[in-house]
């Protein structure tokens, strides 16, 4: 006998571990949810397929939304087992399978699952890759050449799986995750024109909503090539041409999207004009290099929403760039003043020689008055007159002293004031290289740029 009702068994449908904790669970859900949604505006049976998995994971959510309600659906699935009386065979969809694996971050059980996936579908596309894809698991295009080389084995065998994909899908129902992989997997073991001519090739034979994100590919290679998103590896011969490709298949981009809006693309071309801003040698001839981008922007088919944002990012670039050289002129400016405050204290030779002196001239004033008393009584005789000058003297070396140390003291107290204004100036100049034009600047972080999925 079986019970009446079936209780779909959530551990074993999306790859969940028995074991695994609550908050591990609902993080393999989050992103299984994530990879499955980017894939569920596709058309035909990869989208479908995507939004079964949607409506799966929406209803494990629910059961596993705190540990009571798990614990009243393990409960109720292990009745619901012992109820069966002759268990039948299931079928398991290795396939899917591998994909919730990869997506929840569990590479080594997806790659046993794509294992079992080839073995049961060997004449289906999709097994193949989702192999490749695992295969490029812990690919970065950052990487450098000694580490890219270490794990050559890992995306030869990558593109591999990804040939076989492409060999097997003959009526071109995979198109779009074939040549995805196909292309990456290619960039992956050094060859990034083949790469991108992979991506145009799937983008011209694959329905219009899934082109740009084989435009995007092409556009993350390039970019990646020029050295994108990293700012010590300077500005190179073969950079520029790349910057151009990058450039341009971002445009076919989000033409391609129309309407629609794209951030990811909006962003990077954003960072792949900042490349270019950053050669510059000045803040006006990237000024006009901006006003060119803002021109095509124009010119182009980008959808409206799409071509505001970005002509107000090289709008807001342009005043930035302004700023900044009004801030390098006021550095200038401070620098000066500085050190001109600086240089002004290490002279102590003068205020100390008037010091010196004038006490020298008081006390030779004295002398001569003591000396003179009673043979030159008067001021206007000679003693009297001789006795006067050395006070004067006195006087007017005292009354130097005074005003020197006076200005001494205000240049000591301008310093701190000055060495602030700077350090400000200083700052408000690290603000601006971030950011000219995007909420996070031309500096997001570089894997960022890597959603393969």
């Amino acid at each position: 006998m079986t019970i009446g009702r079936v209780v779909q068994n959530f551990y074993d449908l999306l790859g969940l571990g028995r074991d695994q904790s609550l908050e591990s669970v609902q993080a393999a859900l989050a992103s299984q949810r994530s990879g499955w949604g980017s894939r569920a505006t596709r058309a035909g049976r990869v989208g479908e397929q995507a939004r079964e998995q949607l409506v799966l994971i929406d209803a494990a959510s629910k059961v596993f939304a705190d540990e009571a309600s798990r614990d009243r659906y393990d409960i109720e699935l292990a009745k619901f087992l012992r109820g069966v009386e002759e268990p039948k065979q299931v079928v398991v969809d290795w396939i899917t399978r591998a994909w919730g694996y990869y997506f929840s971050g569990d590479f080594g059980a997806a790659d046993i699952a794509a294992r079992k996936a080839r073995e049961a579908n060997p004449e289906d596309p999709q097994a193949y890759v989702i192999s490749a894809w695992i295969g490029l698991s812990d690919f970065d295009p950052m990487l450098s050449a000694k580490e890219r080389s270490r794990r050559a084995t890992n995306y030869r065998l990558a593109k591999q799986w990804a040939d076989e994909a492409f060999v097997l899908d003959e009526d071109g129902a995979a198109v779009v995750d074939v040549a995805a992989v196909r292309g990456l997997s290619t960039f992956a073991v050094g060859d990034p024109n083949r790469a991108n001519t992979i991506f145009g090739r799937g983008a011209a034979l694959a329905e219009v909503e899934a082109r740009p994100y084989l435009y995007f590919l092409a556009v993350q290679v390039s970019a990646s090539m020029a050295g994108v998103g990293d700012y010590t590896s300077g500005f190179g011969p073969e950079t520029l041409s790349w910057l151009t490709a990058a450039e341009n298949d971002c445009f076919v981009c989000l033409e391609t999207v129309g309407e629609r809006e794209y951030e990811e693309a909006q962003n990077l071309l954003l960072q792949i004009w900042g490349k270019r801003v950053d050669a510059f040698e000045s803040a006006s001839e990237a000024s006009a290099f901006l006003n060119k981008c803002e021109n095509r922007i124009a010119a182009s088919k980008i959808g409206r929403t799409t071509r505001t944002k970005l002509t107000q990012a090289c709008q807001s670039s342009v005043e930035l760039l302004k700023r900044w050289d009004e801030i390098t002129a006021e550095q200038n400016s401070l620098l000066g003043a500085l050190r001109g405050a600086k240089m002004r204290l290490q002279k102590n030779t003068a205020l100390f020689s008037s010091i010196v002196v004038g006490v020298l001239a008081l006390l030779v004033g004295l002398w001569a008055r003591d000396v003179t008393r009673d043979d030159f009584p008067e001021w206007t005789s000679l003693g009297g007159l001789f006795t006067l000058f050395w006070f004067v003297l006195s006087a007017v070396l005292c009354v130097y002293a005074l005003k020197d140390w006076i200005t001494r003291a205000r240049v000591q107290s301008s310093i701190p004031k000055l060495e602030q204004g700077l350090a400000e100036q200083t700052q408000e100049k690290s603000i601006i290289s971030r950011y000219p034009g995007a909420p996070d600047g031309w500096r997001w972080p570089t894997r960022y740029l890597w959603q393969w999925n």
